[in-house]
Order: C-alpha cells, then structure tokens, then sequence
C-alpha cells in the first residue's frame, strides 16, 4: 500500500490542488491520496480561516468521483494546532505503514520553511517529502538544513490560490474553472467569501 499526504487549509480546494494530486498520485504510484483539511495552522494562526465543515465539505465536492482520492479529518477532529508529524504518526499506526509507503505532499514555498517545522527530523523518518515546485520558486533551489531525500513532483505550474479565488468571489467576478464545478455550486449556495 502506497498512501500519499496532502495538508491545507483547502479555503477553497481549487483546480491547482487537483492537478498536483493527479500528478503525485501518478508519479507516485499512489494507491489512495488522503486530503486532510487543518483545523488551525501552524503557520497561519493569525490568519482567519474559514469554517471546518465547510472546508471539508468543499474537499468532498471536490473529490466525490475520484476513485484514488480520500478525505481525512484527523486534523479537524483533533481541534488542536495541526502538526504534520502528529498526523504522519497516526497514518503510520492506523494503518501500519512502513516510510517507504508514506508519502508527504508540500509545495516548494513550504519546503523553504521545512526546518522550522515541528520536529522536521521525525517528518523525514515517518515518511518521503514530495516537493512540488511553485510558479516563483524551485524546491531544487532550496538550501534545506535538514538532511533529505526528497522527490520532486513534476507539475504544471499554476498561479492560482485560495486567497485570490476568495477575493474574486468577494469582488463578484468569475471562478468558474479556478474550482471544481461543486466546490463552486457550494461556495454560492452558502454564500461564502462574500465578506472580508
């Protein structure tokens, strides 16, 4: 079993983080890639973020007719600070995986901040980084203090993000191909990112 990790706070799960994830899954020979929304990031607590279970039901719309792609709330049902090394370690029990069966998914920006993650060291022998680089930054350029041997994810490189997808949709203007069509029917129905 080949399982892949990939953490975010998906505020919206855009077409971007679907692409990387086929391409991971792919590359990879993944037998099933788990998405796993963050209940607070570490990096981001003085950044609002929207609601839980909207979050995660904008990952299920995203995912409902994906056969390789899961949803995991480990780190929403925690309601603590997510940290990734918590979240390998239960993926590791859980489902009695060896490092060579777990794979990690974070972007090259991520990877920059690697070494100031919570305990680094331990995420490297829980389970291979997968670097996916970002439309201004290579992970290949990355000076890492920590030692790894990590894999680099080939992937078209996209500018989209969540924040500018919520500004649009604070603006009026189209996100229409910038999401999966029921992450978009869901951001109107509810009528979220309407304000700041």
């Amino acid at each position: 079993m080949r399982i892949g990790i990939y953490g975010g706070t998906f505020d919206p799960i855009h077409i971007a983080h679907m692409i990387i994830a086929e391409r991971a899954r792919e590359q990879l020979q993944l037998d099933k890639l788990f998405f796993i929304p963050t209940f607070i990031p570490p990096h981001k607590k003085t950044k609002t973020v929207s609601d839980a279970q909207d979050r995660i039901d904008m990952v299920k719309c995203a995912i409902q007719s994906e056969k390789h792609f899961y949803l995991s709330d480990y780190e929403i049902t925690r309601k603590e600070t997510s940290y990734t090394v918590y979240t390998l370690q239960h993926f590791r029990d859980t489902m009695g995986l060896e490092r060579e069966q777990l794979f990690l998914l974070i972007g090259a920006d991520n990877f920059v901040d690697f070494h100031t993650w919570k305990d680094p060291e331990e995420i490297v022998k829980l389970c291979r980084l997968c670097i996916v680089d970002r439309p201004n930054l290579s992970g290949k350029d990355v000076e890492q203090p920590i030692k790894t041997d990590a894999i680099w994810i080939d992937a078209p490189l996209m500018g989209i993000s969540s924040s500018d997808i919520r500004d649009k949709v604070r603006n009026g203007k189209s996100i229409h191909y910038l999401v999966p069509p029921g992450v978009e029917d869901y951001i109107i129905s509810y009528n979220l990112y309407q304000h700041s």
